[in-house]
C-alpha cells in the first residue's frame, strides 16, 4: 500500500511541475527577465527591418540584378525557417539558456561576415548565417514564457514581448537610413554585431534556465526528432493555429517585401524618409501588441481571431482598391498598414498560445516548427512580391490580400468529428 501512495504522489509532483510556471519566477526578477526576453526577441526583426532599406543600395553597389538582390532577405529568413526547426528540439533537450546564447552568437558573427563582404554572395553568406542565428530568439522566447508563466498569464505576457517586435521595426528602417546615408550600408551589420554581443553577456549573467526539468528524462539522448513533427502535424487545432499565424504574419512579410522598392523607385523616396514612411507599420503593430498584452486574458480566443483575420481581409481589399485610384501616392500605400499591423499585434498573441498549448509537452518543437512555417511562407510572399514587382503597388496589396484570405479560410475550419477547434 505505501509503495502504491508513493507511485501516486510522485505522478502528481510529475504531473504538477508539467502543468505549472516555473519555480525560476520567484528567484528571478519578472523585470528583468522580460526585459532579456524583448531584447532577444528583437534581435531579429532589428536586424531585418535595419537591413531592408540596404537592398537597392547592394544591388547597386555590387551591380546585380534586383531577383539577385532580393535573395539577401528571402534566403536569410528560409535560413530562419530551417533553424528554428532545430532550435525548438535542441532546446527541450538541452535547454533554453545555452540554445538562445549560441543562436545569438551565430548572429554576431553573420553580421561582421556581411559587413567584410567582397560581392553580393558573401552578403547572402553572412544574412544566412545572421537571421539564423537571431531566429533563436524569435523560437525560444515564447517557449520560456509558457516555462515560467502557464497558459494563463501568457497571452498578457507574450504581448508585451513580442511587442518587441514592433519596437524593433520602428527604430530599425530610420537607424538604417540614417547609416546608409551618412557611413554607407556596411554600417548596419556592425551595429547589429556590437548589440548582439551585448546581448549575449546579458543573457549569459542573467537570464535563468526554464526548461521543466522533467523534459530531458523523457527523451534521453535525443536533441529532436522527426516524429515530434509528424505528431504535431497530425493534431488539427495545431495546423490550423500554425496557418493563421502564418498568413498573418505573411501579410506583413509581403509588404516589406515591395516596400523598399515601391518607396524609392515609384515614390523617389530616400532611404531615411523610407523609414519615417514605414513608422505607421511598427506603431500599429506596438498599438495592438499593448492592446493585447491589457486585455488579452479577457478576451475569447476564437471570436478575437476570427474578427481579425475578417477585418484584415476588409483593409487588404480596400489597400488594393486604392492603388488603382488617381489620388494614390506614398501615405496612401503605407497607412493600411497601420491599421493591418495592430490587427496582426492584437490577434498573434492568442495564436501563439493556442497553438503551444495544441503542442502540449512538445513546447520547444512546437515553437519551433510555427517559426519554421512563419518564416517559410513569408519568404515565400516577399519572394512572390519582388518578382512581381513590374507591377508596381498592385503586386504588394494583392499578395497581402491572398494570405489574409488564407488566414480567414483557416481560421474558419472547423475539425472532423466535432472535435474541438482549440
Amino acid at each position: 500500500m505505501t509503495a502504491n501512495q508513493d507511485r501516486i504522489r510522485a505522478s502528481a509532483a510529475h504531473l504538477a511541475e508539467a502543468a505549472a510556471p516555473s519555480a525560476v519566477l520567484s528567484a528571478t526578477p519578472s523585470v528583468t527577465l522580460i526585459v532579456s526576453l524583448v531584447l532577444a526577441t528583437a534581435l531579429g526583426p532589428l536586424a531585418m527591418s535595419s537591413f531592408i532599406p540596404a537592398i537597392p543600395f547592394i544591388q547597386d553597389h555590387f551591380a546585380v540584378s534586383t531577383t539577385t538582390a532580393q535573395l539577401t532577405l528571402t534566403l536569410s529568413m528560409l535560413a530562419m525557417a530551417f533553424t528554428s526547426l532545430a532550435y525548438g528540439g535542441l532546446a527541450d533537450r538541452y535547454g533554453r539558456k545555452p540554445v538562445l546564447i549560441a543562436g545569438i552568437t551565430l548572429a554576431v558573427a553573420g553580421s561582421l561576415v556581411c559587413a567584410a563582404a567582397p560581392n553580393v554572395w558573401v552578403v547572402i553568406v553572412g544574412r544566412i548565417l545572421q537571421s539564423g542565428g537571431a531566429s533563436a530568439g524569435m523560437v525560444l522566447t515564447r517557449v520560456i514564457v509558457r516555462d515560467v508563466y502557464g497558459d494563463e498569464r501568457s497571452v498578457s505576457i507574450l504581448a508585451y514581448v513580442t511587442a518587441a517586435m514592433a519596437i524593433a521595426p520602428l527604430v530599425g528602417p530610420i537607424l538604417g537610413g540614417y547609416l546608409i546615408d551618412y557611413f554607407g550600408w556596411r554600417a548596419i551589420f556592425l551595429a547589429v554585431a556590437a548589440l548582439a554581443t551585448l546581448l549575449t553577456g546579458l543573457l549569459a549573467l542573467r537570464l535563468p534556465e526554464t526548461r521543466p526539468a522533467h523534459l530531458a528524462a523523457a527523451r534521453p539522448g535525443k536533441a529532436f526528432a522527426a516524429g515530434q513533427y509528424k505528431v504535431l502535424l497530425a493534431r488539427f487545432p495545431y495546423v490550423r493555429y500554425t496557418i493563421y499565424g502564418a498568413m498573418m504574419q505573411g501579410i506583413f512579410m509581403a509588404f516589406i517585401g515591395g516596400a523598399p522598392y515601391v518607396a524609392t523607385e515609384v515614390f523617389q523616396l530616400s532611404a531615411a524618409a523610407y523609414g519615417w514612411h514605414f513608422m505607421v507599420a511598427p506603431i500599429g503593430y506596438l498599438t495592438g501588441s499593448l492592446i493585447a498584452g491589457r486585455f488579452g486574458s479577457r478576451l475569447s480566443r476564437e471570436p478575437l481571431l476570427t474578427t481579425g483575420a475578417l477585418l484584415a481581409v476588409i483593409v487588404c481589399a480596400v489597400a488594393l482598391w486604392t492603388t488603382f485610384q488617381p489620388w494614390f501616392g506614398a501615405w496612401t500605400f503605407f497607412m493600411p498598414m497601420f491599421v493591418l499591423s495592430c490587427v496582426i499585434g492584437l490577434v498573434f498573441p492568442s495564436a501563439q498560445v493556442g497553438l503551444l498549448i495544441s503542442g502540449g509537452e512538445q513546447a520547444g518543437a512546437a515553437s519551433g516548427l510555427f517559426s519554421f512555417v512563419q518564416l517559410a511562407v513569408g519568404a515565400l510572399l516577399a519572394q512572390t512580391v519582388g518578382a512581381l514587382l513590374d507591377f508596381g503597388p498592385i503586386a504588394v496589396s494583392a499578395v497581402m490580400t491572398g494570405a489574409a484570405v488564407v488566414a480567414l479560410a483557416a481560421i474558419a475550419m472547423r475539425p472532423p468529428c466535432g472535435e474541438s477547434p482549440g
